[in-house]
Order: C-alpha cells, then sequence, then structure tokens
C-alpha cells in the first residue's frame, strides 16, 4: 500500500537469502487482482476471454519476412480450429499490432489485453498482413481449459545454422500414428536429427514438421526443390508436440 493507504499490489513471492522479509518481494498489481475480484464476484469464477491463437514475438530477424520496419506485436505462430480467431480469418503469419484500441507491444501483453478482455463482445484488431495493415472484428469466447493448452503455450523463437543433419520424410498416415500428429497438419517430417548438431542445438527434435519455408507451404520433399536453404537465412514454421512457430534459421557461413 502506499503513504495514503491505496492498494498498490498483492505480495505473492519473495527472494530473500536470509529465508526472511528482508528481499525482493513480488506481488500481483491491482488492476489485475481488481479484475479476478470482480470476476469472482460476478460470476463466481474467473472469466477470462480466448482468441484461440498460438503467439510469440517478433525477433528482429523475422520483422523484414513479415514487410515490418519494427518488432512490435503479436506473431500469430498457429489459429485453433473453429476459435474465435478462425472465425474471425486471422491466419498463421499475420501480426496483431492492436486489439480493443490497445497497442500490442509483444505476445505477453496480447495474452494479457485477451485474458482481461469479456467474452461474448466483438473487438476490433488490427493486425500487420504481408505489410499491410488490416482491420478484422472478432467475437471472444470464455476460456476453458481445453483453450488454456492453447493460450498458455508460446511459442519459443529460435535462431540456428541451417541443419544439414536432419533426416526429413513424407508424412505417411504410419508416421502420423506414431509422432501423433493431427490430419490437418501438412508438411514434411523431421523423422531423426543428429545429437548435438546445429538443429540438435536448436531444439529441433524428431517428430517436429516443416509446415513452410520464406512463407511458401511444404507439402511433401518435392516442394523443396528450388529453394535456396544453404544460403542465407530462412524463415519456417515448424510444428512440434501441438505447437506452432516461427524460426529464423541461418545457413553455416562457409569458412
Amino acid at each position: 500500500m502506499d503513504a495514503e493507504g491505496r492498494l498498490i499490489g498483492v505480495n505473492t513471492a519473495i527472494l530473500s537469502q536470509s529465508g526472511g522479509n528482508l528481499g525482493i518481494g513480488f506481488a500481483i498489481p491491482v488492476n489485475l487482482a481488481r479484475s479476478v475480484m470482480e470476476s469472482l464476484i460476478n460470476h463466481g469464477h474467473v472469466v477470462r476471454g480466448y482468441l484461440g491463437v498460438n503467439i510469440q514475438d517478433v525477433q528482429p530477424a523475422m520483422a523484414s519476412h513479415f514487410g515490418m520496419d519494427g518488432s512490435t506485436g503479436a506473431l500469430i505462430a498457429d489459429v485453433v480450429p473453429g476459435s474465435p480467431a478462425d472465425a474471425a480469418g486471422l491466419q498463421a503469419g499475420d501480426v496483431v499490432v492492436e486489439f480493443g484500441g490497445k497497442k500490442i507491444k509483444d505476445s505477453r501483453h496480447l495474452k494479457l489485453v485477451v485474458g482481461q478482455s469479456a467474452p461474448n463482445q466483438g473487438y476490433g484488431l488490427e493486425i500487420n498482413r504481408g505489410g499491410e495493415l488490416t482491420a478484422i472484428e472478432v467475437s471472444l469466447d470464455e476460456l476453458s481449459d481445453k483453450g488454456s493448452q492453447w493460450a498458455s503455450q508460446s511459442g519459443r523463437n529460435a535462431e540456428s545454422y541451417w541443419p544439414g543433419d536432419m533426416q526429413l520424410e513424407e508424412l505417411t498416415p504410419d508416421l502420423r500414428r506414431q509422432f501423433q500428429i493431427p490430419s490437418r497438419i501438412k508438411g514434411i517430417l523431421v523423422s531423426g536429427v543428429k545429437q548435438g548438431g546445429a538443429a540438435w542445438q536448436a531444439g529441433v527434435r524428431p517428430g517436429a514438421v516443416i509446415r513452410e519455408i520464406n512463407q511458401l507451404p511444404v507439402a511433401s520433399l518435392a516442394d523443396l526443390d528450388g529453394m535456396q536453404l544453404g544460403d542465407g537465412e530462412s524463415l519456417v514454421r515448424i510444428w512440434y508436440k501441438g505447437i506452432s512457430n516461427y524460426r529464423v534459421i541461418r545457413s553455416e557461413p562457409l569458412g
């Protein structure tokens, strides 16, 4: 509380070397605590808005690929089928720069704004799609346990050298069952990765699916023909264990 008795935050944790009350304190901001309190009073449980997207920050190395000068906003890496985002026409590769009149700083900011927005109401979004700003209207659902599995997981951006130590295969029904890949996911399977190599160090594991390269869909190994994968950098969209995200993968410079 401040000197005038106004609530600033609710203490939740302390970092203390002595184990006592001296150290660095952490608190929930009062605005967030108030919204939770009001939701409990009015509904009996916490009500949060649900958009239905898997998002990540726009890394500076990615910005030019999406026709952006800066790196503010939340990059949509995937859209949940049947979600409000899907119904509104949002697509992977869109960058949300404004939601409900609020400028979006990054993926964390968008999660917070959407979560604090009321379900079953319409909101205006401004997105960057291929360098063009587009206005979209969306009506949020209420976040459920099923939705939180998507909304709570945001892909981590990884930058590495383009890995030449991967085994790539066509997706077959048997491989889909083996790696539990839904039928809606199209691409080529990473069936093997050399341990200790560039791909392994970048976090690529067997079972990942390469969906796009430089914003071009990849459905088979034949689609790789003609792509300059060993030169410069590539923007790659990968699916792994239910999550899609973008990675800027640089080719290893020749010595």
